[in-house]
């Protein structure tokens, strides 16, 4: 308990600084896979600054799009389900598809950059998005809270009408651990279709983005993870991450040779040619 000493009549619950893990864990994933290929691979800045502009487009016009749109959602599950995963099939695929073909126009880029775009968009959302902002937010309201001022009550009744399973006692294993199997999840999925989108625009062939398209669809499920069980739920979407990865690796031929030419080098393959949903999964782990 803590006692606020601007209002000694009011006590307040500590948050749970054990839920920090789940954040620091997909730092560190997302980080040291972007490092490790970095020094594997030695890609460009460029492809980090166009990963990064096709991945916070789609995030902005998604949060200004559910703000304008979520109150008028319907109870269905199969409706919001298309809701969320249309979505990010349109807008986090396809402008990951579209930024990686200005990419391949403007820079001199080899088809194995594919892995980098892809682990990149990874990396926006489990790094920063979803890890190190996290991070600044709960430790930020620890510190507000334990300061004893006006703005404790306000940033507490805040965290307890919003995210009240900051405020539980004990060690929330199951919770802890399953929000770091979403985080892997997702760390697969951005870069299965972050390779596929890459691919298209590199190759100048359609049926890649056609492949990659329908993972956006990852999100359909996101209404369901209540009805199924959360457990259940983060094992399925582990699956389908798992087997997105496994199109990709096979649909794309650099990535069985893992070798990859220079654009320019294949005449007849080039053309000229990843929110309130993340707020939902969380309220239902932190139920179980």
């Amino acid at each position: 308990m803590i006692i606020n000493t601007f209002n000694p009549m009011v006590t307040m619950q500590d948050i749970n600084l054990w839920y920090l893990l789940e954040p620091i864990a997909a730092v560190l994933i997302s980080t040291i896979l972007v490092m490790y290929w970095y020094r594997k691979r030695r890609f460009g800045f460029i492809i980090l600054m166009y990963s990064l502009f096709a991945y916070a487009i789609a995030i902005t016009v998604k949060v200004v799009f559910q703000e304008l749109t979520i109150g008028y959602l319907p109870q269905n599950l199969y409706i919001q389900g298309l809701y969320y995963g249309l979505q990010t099939a349109i807008l986090e695929v396809g402008l990951a598809y579209i930024f990686a073909r200005y990419l391949v126009r403007k820079r001199e880029t080899k088809a194995i950059d594919g892995i980098s775009y892809g682990l990149l968009l990874a990396f926006w959302e489990n790094g920063i998005l979803l890890g190190v902002l996290p991070i600044i937010n709960i430790i930020s309201a620890f510190a507000i809270i334990h300061g004893g001022t006006a703005a404790s009550s306000t940033v507490y009744n805040s965290i307890a009408s919003s995210n009240p399973s900051l405020l539980l006692g004990g060690i929330p294993t199951v919770s802890i651990l399953l929000g770091i199997l979403e985080r892997v999840s997702s760390i697969i999925i951005h870069l299965s279709w972050g390779i596929l989108a890459f691919a298209a625009a590199f190759y100048g062939r359609k049926k890649y983005l056609a492949l990659a398209l329908p993972m956006g669809l990852v999100d359909f499920f996101v209404p369901f993870s209540k009805s199924i069980g959360i457990f259940h739920f983060e094992i399925l979407i582990f699956l389908i991450s798992v087997a997105s990865l496994a199109l990709a690796y096979f649909g794309v031929p650099f990535l069985k040779r893992r070798k990859g030419s220079q654009r320019g080098a294949l005449p007849k393959q080039h053309h000229s040619s990843a929110y309130n949903q993340n707020a939902y999964i969380s309220e239902n782990r932190n139920n179980k």
